[in-house]
């Protein structure tokens, strides 16, 4: 699924690479032989402005056409190599030419001279010769400039060989830049499909095993029906202990799939979670007490914030739950909760055996256990809901843990 997920992101993301590049190489193609086609417009008109002699053919004698404000030199030079200029008559005899010696036959320039006549455009091309030409009436006829068209033609191919082997390069460097971006995009997606597929082992595990042992103890309460219920009671009890166990393995998933949804969907408003702190660790003293574990609680009794009471609740819950778990015999397990500046600070802390740092940043990760072996119990679900709760009242949850302090989980909360 994963390769599948990844050939499509780099298929999409080369189409799109592909049409914005095609489009992109049409659109220097267009622009580059407008911009050819109006230069050399402007250069025909520029060579029908400027006064150059006009030789007649067939001998030296040059005839300048008047024109207003103008001189026997050209005022600047061509940008292009022309075919030349001519000046005709209206029946089309050519009365004087410039520089189209060796350029074009007379039967050549008589056929694109009867061209341009037949034509009503004062500027187009000549139709099947590689000529543009630009017309102009002058009082001793019309003046015709003639430049080729193979200056256009190759100017437009040498552009679309460059453009396109920059395309092609540009295509190949996208197409692994395409593989990096997919493979960094799904990266999030593998490892989650990593960790679902671990929850679903470990899930098989948890639950399998009740599941045995309930259809061992219902075939051994069958196979014994005469008995009555008290010699049969410890199969009972096993029963009842292992249900109980799914049963709180599926809570755990409601938990989650719920906190997971409150973090959009949860309602704030100015709760005193002071004294909310406060009825949790009394809550949990039964609990520590079955431990012989000391809960020691430093609250501050006024701490007003923008939160959800029974999101607190439950969040606080996990962490002294997940502490007394984990604590030793006679140990002692702090909450804390006060105000520095402006944030509030709920941290629960318990002296236990300390989490290597290497595992420190993957415990808010769904169904991560330190526990490999999951000799402490727990799914490792409680701190991934932990943190959607934090989330969802916009608080941060953190981990430390040292041999000094111990473990100490952090929650921080902006007033």
């Amino acid at each position: 699924m994963l390769k599948k997920l990844k050939r499509r992101f780099i298929l999409i993301n080369m189409s799109l690479v592909l049409v914005i590049l095609t489009v992109l190489f049409c659109a220097i193609l267009i622009l580059t032989y407008r911009t050819q086609v109006a230069e050399v417009n402007a250069s025909l008109e520029l060579a029908l402005e400027q006064n150059g002699k006009l030789l007649r053919p067939g001998g030296p004698n040059a005839a300048e056409p008047p024109e207003s404000g103008g001189n026997n030199d050209h005022k600047a030079p061509l940008p292009y190599v022309f075919a030349g200029t001519v000046l005709v008559d209206h029946a089309g005899n050519i009365l004087a030419q410039q520089n189209l010696d060796g350029t074009m036959t007379a039967e050549q320039l008589s056929q694109a001279v009867a061209a341009v006549l037949a034509s009503d455009d004062q500027t187009a091309k000549v139709s099947d010769m590689a000529l543009i030409y630009a017309k102009r009436q002058t009082p001793d006829g019309i003046r015709i400039a003639f430049a080729s068209s193979d200056h256009i033609t190759v100017t437009v191919r040498n552009t679309a060989l460059v453009a396109g082997f920059a395309c092609l390069a540009a295509v190949v460097v996208f197409y692994f830049v395409s593989r990096l971006l997919a493979a960094i995009a799904i990266r999030p997606t593998a490892e989650a499909w990593a960790k679902q597929k671990q929850f679903v082992a470990d899930a098989s595990h948890d639950l399998r095993t009740p599941l045995t042992v309930i259809l061992a103890n219902t075939e051994l309460l069958r196979q014994h029906k005469e008995d009555s219920v008290a010699a049969q009671w410890k199969w009972i009890e096993s029963t009842e202990a292992e249900a109980l166990q799914m049963k709180e393995m599926t809570g755990a998933l409601i938990d989650l799939a719920q906190a997971e949804a409150a973090t959009e969907l949860l309602t704030l408003a100015p709760t005193n979670v002071g004294d909310l702190a406060a009825q949790a660790v009394l809550q949990f003293e039964p609990v520590a007490f079955e431990k012989s574990i000391t809960l020691e609680a430093h609250i501050d009794p006024h701490v007003i914030l923008n939160a959800n009471a029974t999101a607190f609740t439950k969040l606080l819950h996990i962490l002294l739950d997940n502490a007394i778990k984990y604590s030793p015999a006679a140990a002692t397990v702090t909450v804390s909760l006060n105000v520095h500046g402006k944030t509030a600070t709920l941290s629960v802390q318990n002296l236990g055996t300390t989490i290597p740092a290497e595992e420190l940043p993957h415990l808010f990760e769904r169904f991560y256990r330190v526990d490999k072996a999951r000799g402490a119990g727990g799914f490792g679900l409680g701190l991934a809901i932990a943190q959607n709760l934090a989330k969802a009242q916009h608080a941060t949850i953190g981990v430390s843990s040292d041999e000094q302090n111990g473990t100490v989980f952090t929650v921080s909360f902006r007033l």
